[in-house]
C-alpha cells in the first residue's frame, strides 16, 4: 500500500463530516506520514497513528510551529488514533530510542560534561537540565517555566519541591540532587526563571538550543525525554507507588504514556524472585484462631 492510500484510508476510516474537515484531516495525516517516511520508517495503516510517531513527529517534525499548534497536532492524532484503531489504542510498543532510560555510567558522563562546557552560561543550563529533568522528573514543556520561587526546601529534612502550574502535585527532588539545586538557584532572585535565566521569550526551543551549543564528546546525547524515563524507570524499580509517579508526572495518563515508551527497556525479573511474588503475601490465620498463650502458660503452671 502506498503512503497515498495509507492517508487517504485513514481519514476515511474517521468519516468526516464535510469536505473541508476532510482536507484539514488529509492535510495533517499527509503531514504526519511524510515524516515517518522521511525518518526510513515504514507507513502502514496499522502503525502510523502510533503514541510513539505522534511524539516523535509533534516534537521534532514540526520544526517553526508554536508548542500551541504542536499540542494541537498531538490532540487531533490522538483522537484520530482513537478513533481508527478503537478504544483499545494502537495495539504493540514502539520503541524509540528517545526515551531510552539512562545507565548509571551515561549519567556520570553526562554531569562530567556539563562541567567541562566552555561558557559558564553553558555550564549551568546543562546542569540544571540534568537536576530538573532526571533529579525532579520534569518534562521539557514545566523545565521552561518554572522560576526560583517555585522552589521550597523544607528545613526539618531536607525535602526539596517544587511548586508546579495548573494544580498539580508539586515535584519532588530527588535525594542527592536536592543540594546541587539549592546551590544552582544560590544568589538568584525569586522572579529569575531557572533555566536560561536571561531569556525572556519561553518555548521549548530553549532546551533545544542549549543541547545543540553543548560539546558532547566523551558523552551520549543530551535528551530530556531520556532524562525523565530514567527518572521514571529509577523510581518504578525502587517500588515507588505507581500512583505517587503519576501524580508527580501530573496525571495518570501521561504517568501510563511514559510507562508504555519504557516497559521495553525494564529489565527482566529473576523467574524466581517472580514466581516468589506473583504468589503475594502469605495468608495471616484470623485473630480467632490464634492460641491464647497466657491461658496456656496457666494451665502449664508456668506462669
Amino acid at each position: 500500500m502506498t503512503t497515498a492510500q495509507v492517508v487517504r484510508r485513514i481519514v476515511a476510516a474517521v468519516d468526516p463530516p464535510d469536505p473541508q474537515r476532510a482536507r484539514q484531516l488529509m492535510r495533517l495525516v499527509a503531514r504526519l506520514a511524510a515524516f515517518v517516511y522521511n525518518a526510513g520508517r515504514p507507513v502502514g495503516f496499522s502503525t502510523l497513528l502510533g503514541t510513539e510517531l505522534i511524539d516523535r513527529f509533534c516534537e521534532s517534525g514540526c520544526g517553526g510551529l508554536r508548542r500551541s499548534t504542536r499540542e494541537q497536532f498531538r490532540r487531533e492524532l490522538e483522537r484520530l488514533a482513537r478513533i481508527v484503531y478503537g478504544s483499545s489504542g494502537q495495539a504493540g510498543l514502539w520503541v524509540s530510542s528517545r526515551w531510552r532510560p539512562y545507565t548509571a555510567v551515561e549519567l556520570t558522563a553526562l554531569w562530567w560534561c556539563a562541567t567541562g562546557q566552555r561558557t559558564e552560561q553553558l555550564k549551568r543550563g546543562h546542569r540544571m537540565l540534568l537536576c530538573l529533568g532526571y533529579g525532579c522528573g520534569l518534562p521539557t514543556r514545566r523545565i521552561v517555566d518554572l522560576r526560583v520561587c517555585d522552589v521550597r526546601s523544607a528545613a526539618e529534612d531536607g525535602t526539596v519541591r517544587l511548586d508546579l502550574p495548573g494544580g498539580s502535585a508539586p515535584a519532588v527532588c530527588l535525594h542527592g540532587w536536592e543540594d546541587v539545586l539549592r546551590a544552582e538557584i544560590t544568589g538568584m532572585r525569586p522572579q529569575e526563571y531557572l533555566f536560561q535565566p536571561g531569556r525572556a521569550r519561553r518555548t521549548s526551543a530553549l532546551v533545544s538550543e542549549l543541547v545543540r551549543r553543548c560539546e558532547h564528546t566523551d558523552a551520549p546525547p543530551l535528551l530530556v525525554s531520556r532524562l525523565h524515563a530514567t527518572w521514571f524507570t529509577d523510581l518504578l524499580l525502587a517500588r515507588t507507588p505507581f500512583t505517587s509517579i503519576a501524580a508527580q508526572c501530573g496525571s495518570g495518563e501521561l504517568a501510563l504514556k511514559t510507562l508504555a515508551r519504557v516497559l521495553p527497556y525494564l529489565p527482566e525479573a529473576d523467574p524466581g524472585r517472580a514466581a516468589l511474588l506473583l504468589r503475594g503475601p502469605a495468608p495471616q490465620p484470623p485473630a480467632s484462631h490464634l492460641p491464647d498463650v497466657r491461658r496456656l502458660e496457666e494451665r502449664t503452671g508456668t506462669l
